[in-house]
């Protein structure tokens, strides 16, 4: 019941709601595809165009996350991530904790899918996240500015997204990414069938 109080604060009743209907019906029968995307940064520098006072990303520790009050963040294993060497940032709007995107450079674990095998200078992008009822303001864009630039050149960056999340796909691609693949998903009766289309995806996704 409090993981579903917090979803409601943060994503709202609406969102919620229908997060709650999708994982039962998703037990009955679910169809999706999820696309993965890559992007190689170089020697470049990725404008941040919002400079208002009132929002600023900061890179947190286990110590300030953990004194932080974001009961959204926390329903992530962030002692877990930030532990084993991923990088946490946070956006602050007039003070109080908005919105989060990680970066980790162990392979990586997604959830319900499998493990993205990760190399040397290679980072995963996400999970991010922006409060309900303050999106469309910048504040994504924001944070993935200040994430990529923390980022050292000439690294490698994987990400996934939803194929139906038409913005988010949109605004990655203005950064340089790339897709190399997608996982279609479907499931019958409880019955999973995953299908990888892409030859790098299927070196590097395995599937649970």
């Amino acid at each position: 019941m409090k993981k579903i109080l917090i979803y409601i604060k943060s994503d709202g009743l609406k969102n919620t709601l229908r997060m709650i209907v999708k994982s039962i019906l998703h037990k009955i029968y679910y169809q999706t595809c999820t696309t993965f995307y890559v992007m190689e940064k170089k020697d470049k520098r990725f404008q941040n165009e919002n400079n208002s006072d009132d929002l600023i990303v900061r890179e947190l520790n286990v110590d300030e996350v953990a004194s932080l009050d974001f009961p959204r963040l926390k329903l992530l294993n962030y002692e877990k991530w930030l532990n084993n060497g991923s990088h946490l940032y946070v956006s602050f709007f007039k003070g109080n904790p908005v919105g989060f995107v990680w970066t980790h450079q162990n392979n990586y674990y997604i959830h319900d899918l499998g493990t993205f095998l990760l190399n040397k200078n290679e980072y995963w992008s996400g999970p991010t996240f922006v409060y309900n009822t303050l999106r469309g303001r910048g504040i994504n864009k924001n944070q993935k500015i200040f994430q990529l630039n923390h980022l050292p050149n000439n690294s490698i960056i994987f990400t996934s997204i939803n194929e139906k999340n038409i913005p988010s796909i949109r605004s990655n691609v203005r950064y340089g990414f790339k897709q190399i693949g997608c996982l279609n998903t479907k499931i019958i009766l409880g019955k999973k069938e995953n299908k990888i289309e892409g030859s790098l995806l299927k070196e590097r996704l395995t599937l649970l």
